[in-house]
Order: structure tokens, then sequence, then C-alpha cells
């Protein structure tokens, strides 16, 4: 306990975060829709007509017994979870317990809400949570199991709905290795989960805490007896406090919290939603009438422990969130017990608030703690007390004028002075009691500037979910108050797991964003392969006069490099590059007046555009790496661009290309020449050629290159031009890749000669082959004479690049994109193209360019480091809307009347209202029509009916399909009953025969082994009356082995040791 005076902040050291919250409610789907719904005083509870009542299951007879109450507090859709997203099998979510479904769908939009993708927090993140009992096994399955209790099934379905497996079932799907601890304490469990969570936080046990529980009924419409004086209410109504209090009624809910120590979330920009400056658990043991019933002792002592705990006193509190039942013994108690507290504590002079949200949604049991805990983070967040229902008289059972307290019947205002602070209660049936004492959020210190351009990305694992994600993001944005532009953009970049589909969106304000979110709904979407990435790096004569002046600007590294490489190059050239790439360029189209500072042309100094341009790629490829984590796996340069390739590979140091290339154009220049660009292939361009031509590149099967003397290329221009033949000139005064170069190759040879030339560190293209440049070509001055002299083959290594197993993206780092157009024409579509630098006409600032390409390699697999575009800048994680998630119904309705025979019958029916899932084609094609009645036809069936999928292909591997291995081993049983052969799990398991067709070999092999032992090594093998050799059915037809299981199956260990 640390003590401080009532108007302090909380001590950073000794409190603890709220930075996420989540939960869905009766009549709130949402703690966003909570909100509204408390401040518009409505209540999540609805009394059912007749029709509905019977249509959910009721008895007729019922519909006139004065004591039956219809009044329920539900949440719709309880029957559905997106099971593929959590990586599922139909029949598998059929079986989970729909409390634990649904806590973990709510548990990840916790984690979304705090900023951190599920498992991405780099430290250890517990869980803390508890649900109510099980009723869906209670009702829906036990009696499938009545007559086999000790059968694997029947274990399966335990361990699916067992309340203990709740916190670890979170952090097994979700990568979490903190603590995981399954409380149960009644109707205190989440608020003591909190407690718990907050104390192992504070303990280092844990850096990041998940925190909270759930309660589903899904037999609720049936209603409820009403018993006077019972525990439940007569007509569904809560009325805490009120003197009309005469029970409460049990609702739906799951809520979590996701708490960090306040000192980590300040200095790691989370938004703290709400502050725990304390909290305390204890038990009323005896001090009480009966097991079941409260204690004003024990009430008493945990709040004045919690106040304790936090350092304040009750007179600084403005509200407290009591447990507030409704019931008329519990609520006097719980009145008496907060004013001894208060006045044991120190007093309260008054005008503190008091309210229970069970008036708007009822009692949610497990979750009945964590439900009052996120209404009152809300109301500190927003500075507002909403009203409490039904609360017309105050009970006449407690003196209100003696005390401190105020219903809270309207929305109001805090009226304690000094930070906004308020306490939570929650009484569980049994005696364990919790109070936690919170406090408003601490000003948020203020952002560095931003960009003028932010990057927003959004991913799911489906089009209609992404689709999904756009419309919600949108929909928050254009609904006002929307959180800073730059601080959305790093959440979604560093708070976001990245799935299959994606898209990404370059804009300057939230109405763009907005705008531009809408207008991508039902665009065309491909799910993103991991790939790698290689670099294109063009070639003269796309230099322009500013090129990457915009990144001078705001990139450090690329400005560090730029100014390096004018040093290096000033005694060269006897002038400062920077003066012409810092320009701002001319905007003429047909004068070339945007290249006449690196031409020479407007100063008549010598020309520096190959160096400028080596400069400028080399400088992007660092800012690229070095900032971003975009590491190349090749380079491809184009022409000059090797050069820029080699410096980046480690074959020529900075120090020594830069100098070379600017040799290397004044030579060129020296012995003139014109390069014309010709729309033919290599083939048709060679028979337009004339003595003095030559084919100086082959860029695709459409695109060549030919150069020569300037009279040559103009009677070629007629030529083509008679022809109808495309064609245009290169902006470089020379005919490169020429004979026309001969006369000045040799002084180009002794200038390589003097360079240190190493091997290459990165793997490049040779543009004399066309392929992988070997470490004697690199080495070798004549092979850099070669490069000069012969055709660019880049076509063809194009084609090598393209080639590759898994076919990288490629990235041009130069400007103009034209590398680009030709990759996309010489290897289509398959590998995705993106440039990083802006054309010389382009109207899209250098920034905002280079935000789209990291967007783009994003969408196209590549991993940069999106989250370094705000490092710096003090960004913080901010709320946004949660993954949308598919929700299809998966259920197992209970068995009829008369003996139970099989096995439970899981229903399915999609979100979409399609057909039950069929088995991806991960293997060869899924059979059609029915499956047969022979061996092969049998396990197949078993599979289906066991993984809740159709189509299923001998080969298609049982993890794949969503399979584990507690299910493995029921399926594995249930195939040797059906085939009569003993089968081994860890068999299947170590011989890679997780398939059916595995099965079928592995049965063989176990028949053929028995048959064997039965007969002994010299028996026929023929049972009596049977001939001799023929095998049993089992072993017919024997397939051949199942191929290698997946990385999902090598992940699974045998003998169902992922399950406890």
């Amino acid at each position: 306990m640390t003590e401080r005076h009532d108007d302090e902040g909380p001590d950073p050291r000794f409190s603890v975060a709220v930075i996420g919250l989540a939960g869905r409610f009766p009549g709130a789907d949402s703690t966003g829709e909570l909100w509204r719904s408390l401040l518009a005083g409505d209540e999540g509870i609805t009394v059912l007509d007749e029709a509905e009542h019977l249509a959910a299951g009721g008895d007729p007879a019922l519909l006139d017994d004065p004591y039956h109450v219809r009044a329920v507090a539900e949440i719709a859709g309880l029957d559905r979870f997106d099971a593929e997203f959590f990586g599922y099998s139909p029949a598998e979510a059929a079986l989970l317990d729909p409390q634990q479904r649904m806590f973990l769908e709510v548990a990840h939009h916790a984690f979304e809400d705090s900023g951190y993708p599920p498992g991405g927090h780099p430290g250890a993140v517990g869980v803390y949570a508890g649900s109510g009992p099980s009723r869906y096994f209670t009702t829906n399955l036990a009696p499938w199991y009545a007559g086999r209790p000790g059968s694997l099934d029947h274990t399966a379905a335990l361990s699916a709905n067992s309340a203990g497996t709740l916190p670890t079932r979170v952090s097994y799907l979700m990568g979490l290795t903190g603590p995981s601890i399954s409380v149960a304490t009644a109707c205190s469990t989440s608020l003591v989960a909190v407690h718990l969570a907050c104390q192992d936080l504070l303990a280092q046990r844990c850096d990041l805490a998940l925190a909270g529980g759930v309660a589903l009924n899904p037999h609720a419409r049936l209603g409820y007896r009403y018993v006077q004086d019972g525990p439940y209410s007569p007509d569904g109504k809560v009325r805490a406090f009120d003197r009309r209090a005469a029970g409460m009624l049990q609702g739906d809910g799951a809520g979590v919290v996701v708490l960090k120590r306040l000192a980590d979330a300040l200095a790691d920009g989370d938004t703290v939603r709400a502050v725990v400056l304390g909290s305390a658990v204890n038990n009323d043991g005896d001090r009480k009438i009966g097991f079941t019933a409260p204690s004003t002792t024990g009430q008493t002592e945990v709040i004045v422990s919690a106040l304790l705990e936090a350092g304040v006193s009750p007179a600084s509190i403005g509200y407290v969130e009591a447990h507030g039942t409704g019931t008329p013994v519990g609520d006097p108690i719980e009145l008496t017990a907060l004013h001894d507290a208060f006045e044991r504590a120190g007093g309260h002079p008054g005008g503190c608030a008091i309210g229970s949200v069970k008036t708007n949604i009822g009692h949610l049991d497990a979750a009945a703690g964590v439900a009052g805990l996120i209404k009152t983070v809300l109301a500190l967040e927003h500075g507002t007390i909403p009203p409490t229902l039904h609360l017309d008289e105050p009970t006449e059972l407690f003196d209100w004028a003696a005390s401190p307290f105020e219903p809270a019947v309207t929305a109001r205002p805090w009226r304690v002075p000094g930070p906004r602070r308020a306490g939570v209660s929650s009484f569980g049936i049994g005696g364990t009691n919790a109070h936690v004492v919170l406090e408003q959020p601490p000003s948020a210190p203020p952002s560095a500037p931003g960009r003028e351009h932010t990057l927003l990305t959004i991913s799911a694992r489906t089009p209609a979910a992404l689709d999904g994600t756009a419309r919600l993001l949108g929909e928050r944005l254009a609904a006002g108050a929307a959180p800073r532009l730059d601080d959305i953009g790093h959440t979604l970049a560093a708070g976001r797991t990245a799935h299959p589909y994606r898209r990404a969106l370059v804009v300057r304000s939230a109405d763009e964003a907005a705008t531009r979110l809408r207008e991508t709904i039902g665009a065309a979407a491909e799910p993103a392969r991991q790939r790698p990435v290689a670099l294109l790096l063009p070639g003269g004569g796309v230099h322009y006069d500013g090129m990457g002046r915009g990144l001078y600007a705001t990139e450090p590294v690329y400005r560090e490099t730029i100014d390096r490489c004018a040093g290096i190059l000033r005694p060269v050239l006897g002038r400062d590059i920077r003066d012409a790439l810092l320009a701002e360029a001319a905007a003429s189209r047909d004068g070339g007046e945007h290249t006449a500072l690196l031409d020479g042309t407007a100063t008549g100094h010598r020309a520096a555009s190959f160096p400028a341009l080596v400069a400028t790629e080399y400088a992007l490829a660092r800012v690229l790496e070095q900032r971003y984590g975009v590491t190349p796996v090749a380079l491809l340069g184009h022409s000059l661009g090797e050069y820029t390739a080699a410096a980046l590979a480690g074959v020529i140091a900075l120090e020594d290309v830069l100098p070379l290339v600017a040799e290397r154009e004044r030579l060129f220049a020296s012995v003139g020449g014109t390069s014309l660009s010709v729309r033919r292939g290599e083939d048709a361009v060679t028979a337009f050629l004339a003595p003095g031509l030559a084919v100086a590149a082959v860029n695709g099967p459409d695109a060549c290159t030919v150069s020569g003397r300037t009279a040559a290329v103009i009677a070629l221009e007629a030529r083509l031009t008679a022809a109808g033949v495309d064609h245009h000139r290169l902006r470089v005064p020379v005919a490169v890749h020429s004979p026309v170069l001969d006369p000045v190759l040799p002084e180009f040879r002794d200038l390589v000669a003097g360079i240190r030339l190493s091997k290459p560190r990165v793997p490049y293209l040779s543009n004399v082959t066309g392929t992988w440049i070997t470490e004697e070509e690199a080495t070798d001055p004549e092979y850099w004479v070669r490069h000069s002299r012969r055709t660019v083959r880049f076509a063809d290594a194009l084609r090598t690049l393209g080639d590759a197993a898994r076919p990288p993206v490629l990235l041009e780092a130069g400007p103009g994109g034209g590398l680009g157009k030709l990759a996309r024409t010489v290897l289509g579509p398959r590998v995705p193209v993106v440039a990083a630098l802006r054309h010389a006409y382009a109207e899209q600032d250098d920034g905002s360019f280079l935000l789209g390409a990291l967007g783009a390699l994003w969408c196209a697999g590549a991993e940069p480091d999106l989250p370094a575009l705000w490092r710096g800048t003090r960004p913080r994680r901010v709320p946004l809307p949660g993954y949308p998630f598919a929700r299809s119904r998966f259920w197992i309705d209970p068995p009829g009347g008369g003996p139970v025979s099989g096995g439970p019958v899981p229903s399915y029916t999609p979100a979409d209202g399609g057909s039950p899932p069929v088995a991806a084609a991960v293997g060869t094609r899924a059979r059609s029509g029915p499956p047969d009645d022979s061996p092969l036809g049998r396990v197949t069936r078993l599979w289906e009916e066991s993984l809740g999928v159709t189509g299923i292909a001998p080969d298609q591997n049982f993890f794949d399909l969503g399979g584990d291995s507690m299910l493995l081993m029921r399926l594995t049983g249930q195939v040797r009953d059906a085939l009569g052969v003993d089968l081994s799990v860890r068999r299947l398991y170590v011989g890679d025969r997780l398939t059916v067709a595995g099965f079928l070999a592995e049965a063989a092999e176990a028949a053929e082994a028995a048959e064997h032992d039965r007969t002994g090594p010299t028996g026929t093998g023929a049972p009596a009356g049977e001939p001799a050799g023929q095998s049993s059915p089992a072993a017919s037809p024997t397939p051949s082995p199942s191929p290698a299981p997946s990385a999902a199956a090598t992940a699974a260990p045998p003998n169902g040791q992922d399950e406890e």
C-alpha cells in the first residue's frame, strides 16, 4: 500500500492500468453498445410471448402458471462461433462449451481493443478467468454418454466443457505463456480474477494480463419458477436498492479487461481507460446465518482492505458499483457494509452515487463482477455515472439520510471533488468477496507531430471479413471524435494480427480514410503469401532533378547516405550533386528541363546523372533495409543499375562505385550515339537492323533497346515508323551496350582494374548472362567491360527470379517504375511488383509514395517493419473496432426419448447460409459421390463424421483438417472397431500415416501381423472354410503410404499430450 493525498494521481509503481475492454451482454454486443445502452437507460431484459416460449421448447402447461416467469436476459446467437478463425473443425466446435467459444472471441477483441495482437506482446501474458457451470454439457451432451461414462468421447466432451480449461484454452490458442489460472468463486469469479491479475502484475509474474468471466444459459427461454422470498424476481425486473426489490434474473454475458502495470502502459503509449488503485479479496467464513447468505462483516472488511491497498480515503470515492442483486435481504446488508466500511476508513461527507448494472442486464453469475467493472471504467472514462433502473423508492431497510450514498437514478457527473474515483463490489455465493478501487485515466502525453500522410493497414482471414473490417473502421472514422489518424495507423500496424487478405491505404484525414475504406468494400482480394523481397534497380534515363528530395527531408537514413555520396563525388565532379537532387523539378514534359541540372545543360557543369542515380538507389535501399526492415534476398539491376546492385552486395565499395560510374558516364558521353526503345521482340528487331546498330537490351517479349550511331538510329526510326512499330528515344546521350563504345573500353577496363572487387554478400543477377552472377564474374574486371558492351539480358534475369520456388516481391528501388512494367509483362500477375520512388511527373510526393510502397509490400506478403513508420513520434495504441467474426451455428441437441445409441449428432449452419464445409484441396482431388462400403469408404465416413467436414480425400492430413490429438485417439478407436484390427496412435503418428490412406495402410499391416501371430510362420493364414491366401477385409485394398505430415501435424505430439 502507498499513502497518497486524495487529490494526487495514481502512483505508477503500484497501480494497474486497464488498457483494453471487450464484452457481450444482453442487448449489447460490445462495450460501446453497452455504454450507449446504459446512458439511455435501456434494459436488456425481455419477456417472451407464448409463441416464443413454445418455439424454445417450453411446456404448454406452464403458460397459465402464475409463478412461471418467461423473462430472459440473453445474448443472441450464443450457438454461433467462428470456428475456422480459431482452428476448430465443425465437429469439435459443436462439442465445445458455448461459454468457451464466446470467451475466446471476447478475449480476442479485448486484446485488439488494447492495441496488442493476441500473442504479440513481448512479455509474459497471464490469463485469469472463470465461467459458470456448463449447462450445455449437463443438458445437451451428458445424456449421450450416460451409458459409456469411461469412453474417450465422454472424456473429450468433459474437457471441452470443463471450466478449468477456459483460461488455458485461451493461452494455448493465443500463444500466451504467463500464468493461466481458472477462477471459481461463483458470482464474484470475474472480479476475483481481476484482483489476482493485478497482484501478479505488481509482483512481476506477468507483464500483461487478461481477466474476466463468462456465463451462458442455453435454455434460458424455458423460463423459471418464482418462489416468494427466493432469489428470483417475480417479473424479471431487477430492482436493486428499491423498496420493491424482490429478486434477480440470471443473464448471459461475457466480459474481459486487459491489464498492465501503469508505469509500463504510460511508457508504451497505451490508452489507459482507468486505473486500478487497489483491490482486495476475502471470505465471510462462518460469520453469517447460512452458506449462501451474505455477511455484513465480510463485506465491510474487504472494502476497507481495498481502500487501504489503494491508499485513498473513502471521502474521495464518488461512485460505488454495487453487487446490487435486488433481493430484500442482500441489498440492505450490502448498503450497511458499505456504510460501515466508509466510516471505519475515515468517513465520507456525502454525495457518493451508488448503482448496479444488474438492473440493466441481470445477474451474469461468473461474469457479473467484470460487467460492473466495465460499466465503471466507461463511467470514469466519460465522466458520467449512468442511471440505475427501477429505483423509484429507495429501500426503507437502510437509513439513506445517515449515509453518504445517493441512488444514481439519472445520468449524472461526479459530485465528489478531485480525481474521479469509484469502487466496484462483487460477492459470491459461498462468501468470497471482492472489491476494486478505480480512478479516472491520467491525461495522455501529447504525441509528436506525425507525417502529412498516414498508412492504414487492415487484414482478415476471408474476403467477407476484410470487407467487414473496412466497414467497421470506416464507420468509426466517420462517426467523429476519432483518435488521431497517426495513432490509428500505428495501432493497425503494431496492434493487429496480419491475416492473409489485406488492404492498405495512404490517407491525409479521417474523412478521406472513411471514404476510401467504404470504396474498397467489395473489391477483389487475393490472399497474401509470405514472400521475400528482391530489388529492381533502374538504369540510366530515368533520372530527374529533385528525385528523392522528399525522402531527404523526412528520412534520416536517406539524408545521411546522400550526404555521404555527395562528399565522395564532390572531388570527382567539381560540384555538389545535392544542388540537383534537392532542386524543384521543372514541370515541362517536352523540353527536358526536369533533368537540366543533372545533365549539366542548365549550368554547363559536367553531367552527373549516372552517379546521382546510383546514389539515389543506394540511399533508398538503405532506408528500406535499415529503417523498415526490407532486407532483399536478391538484386537485379538494369544496365547502370547493376553497379548499384554490386555496391549493395558488397562487390564494389560505395567510395569506389560512385567515381567509377561518374567516369563511365564521361567516357561513354565522349563517343556519343543514340539509344532507342522499340516495341518488338529480339528477332523482330534484329530484322530491322543495319550496320552500326546493335540490340542493346532485351527487356521483354516485345521490348528491346537498340543503340548505335545517331545517323543509323535516325534511319532506323524512319523504317520503324513506316512499318508501324512503336518506338521512342531514351534520355541517355550514348549508344549503350553497342560497338560505339569500343574506343573507350580499354580506359574503362583500367579504371575497374584499379579498384577492389569482392565476392557478393547478397545474390544478384547478371545482365550479361541473365542468371546469377558468380564470384569469378563479379571480381573480374573483364566482366565489367563485357557488361558495358554486351546485350542486357534483362528478360532472362526476370525469368530466373520468377522461376524461384518462392518467387519474391519485386520492389523497384529507383525512379520511373519502368522495370516494374517490364516485370509484369515478362512474369505476369503471379509475381507482385511494387515501385518505391515516384515517376518524375507523378503528383504524389515522395513520402506518401514510399508509404504506399510499404503498404503494397505488406499486401503482397512481404514483412516490412510497418511500426517503424511511427518510431520517434510517441504514438499511442488506441481502441478500434474488433475483428468481424463470421459466426456459424455449431450445436448438439440432447437425445430424444428412449434408449441412446451412437454418439451426438452435431448441427452445423454456415454463417452465410451456404453448404456444410468441404475439405480444402490440400491433397489429391476429393471423391465425388457418397463413400462406398469398402474399407476406404467406411474409414472416410468416420473421418468426415469426426471432423464435421465432407469430401475428405485419402491423402489429406488429419491436423490440416482441424483435428487434435484427443480427436485422433477417438478416431483411431472408431476405425479399430469398424475394421476389426488393432491400431496404434503412436505408430500412426511416427509412421507419418495421419491420412485416410495411412490409416488403411496401418490397418493392413496390423491385420497381417495379427494373422502371422495366429498361424505362425508356416501357416496358411486361412480361417476354416476360406481359401488360403485370401486377405481380411481390413487389408484390402492396400493404398500407398501417405505423404509426410504438415507442419501442423508435426507440431502436435501423439498420445494426447496437448490436452490434459
